[in-house]
């Protein structure tokens, strides 16, 4: 399928585990359950965009930085095995991402992150050339120095899509200023709205604010709208964002104009992983 969108972002390999509770200093947790699957799971929020918007029938190539380690090729192989465009992904270092996240019964994780040495500060003109030549660019997170250079290569016609991560490092604050003025598509969680430090998207960007359970809200050229979802039981909540993300963009892929059935595609996107990962957590 044609390439239309180019997603940008980290990648990792996912271990998500369930443990009763998450231990103190000095103490023990006994792992109950394994709950990514395939173990390690294809992680990172741009490679899973990418992926989900494959499954969706959306052309989508991954921008991002792997290892030439087993957990490298791993990635690579689950990112090829979804349909998702890998021309974008560059092989480079001798130890991939990895993310370690550990869920306790009641549904909170800590996540500790090994950012390996295969991620680079810089796009290669491949991936600037992708960026080039799509109708809209995905930014997740990633180096900021690699952000600032999409944003440089991105035709000025692209559609841009961020996708808000409160992570200082990838996003200094004129980094957030220059987004805010550029992108078309802010998605973020209401936690994360204090990261902007007060800055806010332009004024006809499409804004989606999600609420855990309590639903997202969305706003669009003086227009607002609140979606309910239904609280699933699950453990592994791990890309569900990401999910919600690419199917917001599969839909605006289609109408362009209808924020509201943007916003209830990414939901049952979400919902649907989730499902999926209940499913799969009561037949381990």
């Amino acid at each position: 399928m044609a390439v239309s969108v180019a997603v940008l972002g980290y990648a990792s390999a996912d271990h998500c585990v369930a443990v009763d509770a998450l231990p103190a200093p000095d103490a023990t947790a006994i792992v109950r359950r394994r709950l990514s699957r395939p173990w390690p799971r294809l992680g990172g929020c741009g490679p899973q965009v990418a992926a989900h918007l494959a499954v969706a029938g959306v052309g989508a190539a991954c921008l991002t930085w792997v290892a030439d380690d087993a957990v490298g090729r791993a990635l690579l192989a689950q990112l090829e095995g979804s349909g998702a465009d890998t021309s974008g992904v560059v092989v480079d270092g001798r130890r991939s991402p990895q993310s370690f996240i550990v869920y306790d019964a009641h549904g909170r994780a800590a996540c500790f992150f090994d950012p390996g040495d295969a991620t680079a500060a810089w796009l290669s003109e491949g991936q600037r050339k992708r960026v080039a030549a799509v109708q809209l660019v995905c930014l997740t997170v990633a180096p900021a120095a690699a952000t600032e250079a999409a944003l440089d290569a991105a035709d000025a016609d692209a559609r841009v899509v961020w996708s808000v991560k409160a992570d200082p490092d990838a996003y200094p604050p004129a980094l957030v200023e220059r987004l805010l003025d550029r992108a078309d598509v802010v998605a973020l969680s209401a936690g994360e709205r204090a990261f902007l430090g007060g800055r806010t998207p332009r004024h006809d960007a499409i804004v989606i604010e999600t609420h855990g359970a309590r639903g997202v809200r969305w706003r669009h050229r003086g227009r607002e709208g609140h979606h309910a979802v239904r609280r699933i039981a699950v453990h592994d909540t791990t890309g569900a964002g990401d999910a919600l993300v690419a199917g917001v963009i599969a839909q605006l892929r289609r109408d362009a104009d209808d924020v509201a059935a943007a916003v209830s595609a990414g939901i049952e996107s979400s919902r649907a992983l989730l499902e999926r990962r209940g499913a799969e957590e009561e037949g381990a």
